[in-house]
Order: structure tokens, then C-alpha cells, then sequence
């Protein structure tokens, strides 16, 4: 038999997190055990998915299920099923700190990107929105728009450096700083963040009153 050793960290921000993804109390314990196993492609996961396993573990991956982090395939060859982690479960493991091979680049690198935002501003603000509605919004940025993943990090690094000189007192959340819909006539779509990747690109080094009020926001048609 297979002998295994895993170390878990639990921090107040693991279980606020996991509560994001919509883990509850009683179910944290196994899904961090199961979620940390698959990204570390421990076949541990064979303990879950047989047809003899506990009450307990069935309803572990039920849960994990219905939550959309794993996707299981009964196999009726087989004593075990398939069971692997969708994009939703491998961004959840990016962000508890675990890697996993299949990991598509979006979901890896936006989690980071996320955390370049202060938590809060002074006002008491919340600035750093959660990782998975920001990869919602900066998979279509990217589609409408042909910027890098590292003119992007750059371009908000850049404007993140220009509001920390403001102590953040008008810093946007992260997702609104990728894109934002007016809530007036027209329902236009704007993005602070293609205004600054573009005035990088440029080789323009500006502060952001420099820039004209009209230009510091760009349609996204």
C-alpha cells in the first residue's frame, strides 16, 4: 500500500477563500485534502472515487461537484472512476498555493495579478476583487484587445505606483479596473486598464491627471 504525506497550511484567508468558492465549514477539511492531492497528481484521488468508499468521501466529491471544482466520469469498467479538476478547481488550487501541470495560463497568472491590488484603501474600500471574477472579465479583455500578459502586469503595476502616491483614496477594484459598464444612457463599457496598457505600448511615461479626462477610459465596443 501507498504510503503519503501531505502538509496543508489553514489561514483565516484559506477559509475565506474557500467560502468564495462556496466550501463550507464542514466540508473544508476534505476538500482541501482532495483539491491539494489532484494538484500535486497524487493518486490518492482513487480513494474517493471507489465504489466502496466511505459515506464521508462520496459526499466530499459531491460537493466538490456541485460547486463546479471536479469533474467525475463513472467508468462501469472500472472500480474507480474519473475524477479530475475543471478550470474552476485548478484556478481554486493556484490561488491555495498548490500547481498543476494542465493549469491553462489565464487561470495561472490572473490569481497573481489579482493580489498586486491593496486588500482595501484607507476609506475601507474593497480593491481586490475575487480571482475568479477577474478571469472572467480578462478572458474578454483579451479578446477585444491585443495586449500581452506582461504589458498588462506592467501597465498595472504602473497605475497601481501613480494611486499609492494618493494612498489609493480613488484606486477601482480590480475587475472594474479591467473593464466597467456605465450605469448611464447607452450602457457603454469602459476600460481603465486598455488606456494604460496603450500609453505604455507608447513609450509615454505620464501621470494620470496628465491625461485628458475623455482619454482615461476606452470603449469596449
Amino acid at each position: 500500500m501507498k504510503k503519503w504525506r501531505m502538509e496543508i497550511t489553514i489561514t483565516k484567508q484559506t477559509l475565506e477563500l474557500l467560502h468564495t468558492y462556496g466550501i463550507s465549514e464542514e466540508r473544508i477539511g476534505s476538500a482541501l485534502i482532495t483539491l491539494t492531492a489532484m494538484a500535486q497528481n497524487d493518486d490518492l484521488t482513487t480513494f474517493f472515487t471507489s465504489k466502496k468508499s466511505s459515506i464521508w468521501a462520496l459526499m466530499s466529491l459531491k460537493d466538490l461537484e456541485y460547486h463546479g471544482l471536479i469533474e467525475v466520469q463513472e467508468d462501469p469498467k472500472s472500480e474507480h472512476a474519473s475524477i479530475k479538476l475543471t478550470d474552476l478547481g485548478r484556478m481554486l488550487t493556484v490561488e491555495l498555493g498548490g500547481a498543476t501541470d494542465d493549469c491553462s495560463e489565464l487561470i495561472c497568472w490572473v490569481p497573481e495579478w489579482v493580489r498586486l491590488f491593496p486588500i482595501r484603501n484607507r476609506e475601507g474600500n474593497m480593491l481586490r476583487t475575487d480571482a475568479k471574477s477577474a478571469v472572467n472579465k480578462m478572458r474578454q479583455f483579451m479578446k477585444d484587445y491585443p495586449y500581452s500578459k506582461e504589458l498588462i502586469i506592467e501597465a498595472t503595476k504602473l497605475y497601481l505606483k501613480e494611486q499609492e502616491s494618493k494612498d489609493h483614496a480613488y484606486t477601482v477594484m480590480a475587475q472594474h479596473f479591467i473593464s466597467k459598464q456605465d450605469a448611464g444612457p447607452g450602457l457603454v463599457k469602459r476600460s481603465q486598464l486598455a488606456a494604460w496598457c496603450e500609453l505604455l505600448e507608447s513609450g509615454e511615461v505620464v501621470q494620470i491627471d496628465e491625461i485628458p479626462l475623455e482619454s482615461k477610459y476606452y470603449d469596449l465596443m
